[in-house]
């Protein structure tokens, strides 16, 4: 599965990883999140500390585009591509929340012990 921004397009995954750029409290990094959907493994490239709880803001490195859902802003979204066709893919932006849904045409796949308090509920 390979990683797009929705916004522009552009590539944002290798077949391992996908990189985008988080900010919280004026601080600002490169993630680089392990490509696959359930998979809660990250690093980031400077030594700034990501505390459990914390929201963070991801942003295309690309265009610079915010990818925070319209719906929901605890979650961010991508565009995933792979030999099945295209599919959204939103995830928590909440550090230590293990929430990922892939959403292709009237499929729901969720991932993550969190996921469940996200389906049918409001923004807050």
């Amino acid at each position: 599965m390979k990683y797009k921004c929705t916004e522009c397009g552009a590539g944002l995954s290798t077949h391992k990883v996908v990189l985008l750029v988080g900010e919280h409290d004026k601080k600002r990094s490169l993630f680089v999140f392990d490509a696959r959907p359930g998979k809660y493994d990250f690093v980031v490239v400077d030594d700034i500390e990501v505390k459990p709880g914390s929201m963070w803001e991801f942003y295309c490195p690309v265009c610079w585009a915010n990818l925070t859902t319209s719906y929901n802003k605890r979650l961010a979204k991508l565009e995933a591509v792979d030999e099945e066709g295209s599919r959204k893919v939103v995830f928590s932006k909440v550090a230590g929340e293990q929430s990922t849904f892939v959403l292709g045409g009237e499929e729901l796949e969720a991932h993550g012990r969190d996921s469940l308090a996200y389906i049918d509920k409001k923004d807050e």
